[in-house]
């Protein structure tokens, strides 16, 4: 099978507060790790971007692998964009030793001082310092001053012989993350998945910037990306501020999907709130007053729904806008949004929702068929905006920004029945957790 997928979270550990050295993920990471040694001797090429980069079980197998004369290059946000507060013990998961103790950016460093002082010949860090900001509201992130693009999980392997391997993780396998819901997918030797991944990573490249040559002392409100027209594969693709408009495609993509299902539709994500949304049309040259409305899938699903098709939504976060609440579930960040999108579906027939705090992963059922991202299901996402301009912040005074607003993600359609079987089984593991709470 061309295939393979796994899952990890809370309740195959004994302690779900625990943080532990093979990071976030220990099943992941095990078979990621797994793969890369098996591998070991055709592999000649390996190209990684995770958000967030501080896991030295990963970094000590890229150092082996390139002594091996194997190409790896790892692309990351600066590090100014990593936690640095509330320092916890980090201990290993099967003896529970404490092997350290740190923040998300003190790990993170000690990774990247090697690269800094050009330790790893073959083994190459990049930093992708793009920002996304639409608002001269936008608020300081505890892991930076700005919300760093940056969020996809994506894994291109090259081997001697000319095939390519992928991989896709809603995991960023990050070391003082705690244990959530999470999966793993490969695909092995897929022409029609991997040329997307192959475009993806050579305009990364050309776009990133080799530690060697980060100016660290550089506002990232200074980074420029030129955009080009980049088309979605028939399977998948990404999206990416240097593709132009590939957000909005990403969205069209899945709302065409839906739109075509049958039977069932099943969103599992860390955040869902796909309410209609504007687009700020002074920040998009494409787009005039007449054409600045987008219909988020709400409406979609409100439409299927009462239609007899059967919708499930099993969110991290979760807010009613009822006060006792606020000790049940994790709130997202803009609760108006979600408040709206919970009134929208409250009480239609047809419609379940459920909620668990350990949701990470990012994956749609529908009908017989499994799309998979390492982006969630809000406006966040799915907005491209190609001329934004903020001339002063009101909690950042003093800066300004230019330049474009758009997430980076990737995204995979299978229709393969045993790897959507597997989903479909991960989410009736995730509903029937005794953590797990029904809304409706």
């Amino acid at each position: 099978m061309p295939f393979d997928v796994f899952f990890d979270g809370p309740a195959g550990y004994k302690n779900k507060f625990d943080f532990y050295s093979s990071g976030c993920s220990p099943k992941l990471i095990k078979a990621l790790l797994q793969y890369l040694t098996t591998h070991a001797s055709t592999l000649s090429e390996i190209h990684v971007c995770l958000y967030l980069f501080n896991n030295s079980l990963l970094h000590g197998q890229f150092i082996l692998l390139a002594q091996k004369g194997i190409q790896v290059n790892v692309y990351t946000i600066p590090i100014e964009g990593y936690d640095d507060t509330n320092a916890k013990d980090v201990i290993d998961v099967e003896t529970r030793d404490v092997i350290t103790n740190g923040t998300k950016r003190a790990l993170a460093k000690e990774i990247f001082s090697g690269h800094y002082s050009k330790q790893y010949a073959g083994y190459n860090l990049y930093f992708f310092p793009h920002l996304y900001i639409r608002s001269s509201n936008v608020k300081k992130f505890s892991r930076g001053n700005m919300p760093y693009s940056l969020h996809a999980k994506s894994f291109l392997f090259k081997h001697d012989n000319g095939r390519y391997d992928m991989a896709i993780t809603s995991s960023n396998f990050t070391v003082r993350d705690l244990v959530k819901e999470e999966n793993l997918l490969f695909i092995y030797n897929e022409p029609t998945y991997q040329q997307a991944a192959i475009d993806f990573f050579t305009a990364l490249q050309k776009t990133a910037i080799h530690i060697s040559e980060f100016d660290f002392t550089a506002a990232p409100c200074d980074f420029v990306v030129t955009p080009v027209q980049q088309p979605l594969q028939a399977n998948g693709g990404f999206m990416a501020p240097f593709y132009y408009n590939a957000s909005l495609q990403v969205e069209d993509y899945l709302t065409a999907l839906i739109t075509a299902a049958k039977k069932r539709v099943i969103i599992v994500g860390q955040h869902v709130c796909p309410v209609n949304y504007q687009i700020n049309v002074q920040y998009h040259t494409g787009f005039t007053t007449a054409i600045n409305k987008r219909n988020g899938l709400a409406s979609l699903l409100l439409q299927k729904a009462t239609e007899g098709l059967a919708i499930t939504i099993l969110s991290q976060t979760f807010t009613d806008g009822s006060h006792d609440e606020t000790n049940t579930f994790r709130r997202p960040a803009n609760t108006g949004s979600f408040i709206h999108f919970f009134k929208q579906v409250q009480g239609v027939p047809n419609i379940q929702y459920q909620v668990n705090e350990n949701c990470h992963s990012k994956y749609i059922i529908v009908d017989d068929a499994v799309f998979v991202s390492t982006f969630n299901y809000t406006p966040t996402q799915f907005i491209y905006l190609d001329n934004v301009a903020i001339n002063n912040f009101v909690h950042n005074p003093g800066k300004s920004y230019k330049g474009i607003y758009a997430e980076v993600g990737q995204f995979v359609v299978i229709k393969d029945k045993e790897v959507v079987d597997k989903y479909l089984a991960n989410y009736m593991d995730i509903k029937n957790n005794k953590e797990t709470i029904s809304v409706q």
